[in-house]
């Protein structure tokens, strides 16, 4: 059976690549390498039979099975998922949202509201248009890397949402195919755990162009998922719906 697979290959994949590209080198996959918006795109068009989804959209699927044990998480700081500004946090009026991932702008909702109580405009534009007076800018992903230091004000929603919470993050989740059955994942599951316990296999050196980008990946992002980690995800997704 050839499954499809939609993944983001970003840095915070880092475990996931390594397990497709060298641990189920013999079984006959699909890869679909995309942007998070996309990712879930296909599973929602059933163009995938597995995808690793943003949880901000798990609202809108419908026939699908979390694979609970691994996704992309942080508790606290996560470096690559920022809101950025020339202006402090009070002083934001329109926050330019991030076109890749819904689940950073949703979360950066939730905190306008319930942690910083301000009332911005949401709004979507060209990315790459210089921020205005009393804008700021959904940032996440690798980009975020070559934004580091260029504003006077950055934000990691990681962090605040673990101030105002006292929870882990989860920004993305494995999914299923309700009708997939279970032991068609199993291979791909065995390879993950094998790949994150062996993270010398995919960490980089030290001396990578990325600065910190080991410790980035070794201590900030994490991939498997606790009952913490869970629970925070219903909370989310609780608080998304009054958005």
């Amino acid at each position: 059976m050839s499954l499809k697979i939609a993944y983001i290959n970003y840095h915070n994949t880092a475990p996931y690549n390594y397990a497709f590209k060298h641990l189920l080198t013999d079984k006959a996959y699909h890869i679909f390498d995309e942007v998070p918006a996309v990712c879930a795109q296909l599973f929602k068009d059933k163009a995938v039979d597995i995808a690793l989804v943003p949880v901000g959209v798990l609202h809108e699927l419908n026939d699908y099975e979390i694979l609970p044990d691994y996704g992309i998480a942080c508790d606290g700081e996560v470096r690559t998922v920022c809101l950025f500004s020339n202006e402090s946090i009070e002083s934001i009026e329109t926050i330019v949202l991030d076109p890749h991932s819904r689940t950073s702008n949703a979360l950066v909702q939730v905190l306008c509201r319930e942690y910083w109580n301000i009332k911005p405009r949401f709004i979507r534009r060209d990315y790459m248009q210089a921020l205005a007076q009393g804008e700021a800018r959904v940032s996440i992903g690798d980009k975020v890397f070559q934004a580091e230091g260029k504003y006077a004000f950055s934000y990691d929603l990681g962090a605040c949402w673990k101030l105002h919470t006292g929870l882990p993050f989860v920004f993305a989740v494995w999914l299923k195919n309700k009708h997939l059955p279970d032991d068609a994942v199993n291979d791909m599951l065995s390879a993950f755990k094998e790949s994150i316990h062996e993270p010398n296999q995919w960490l980089p050196d030290s001396n990578h162009e990325i600065a910190g980008l080991r410790k980035y990946l070794s201590h900030h992002i994490k991939f498997s998922l606790d009952d913490m980690m869970q629970k925070s995800l219903k909370v989310f997704l609780n608080k998304i719906l009054a958005l």
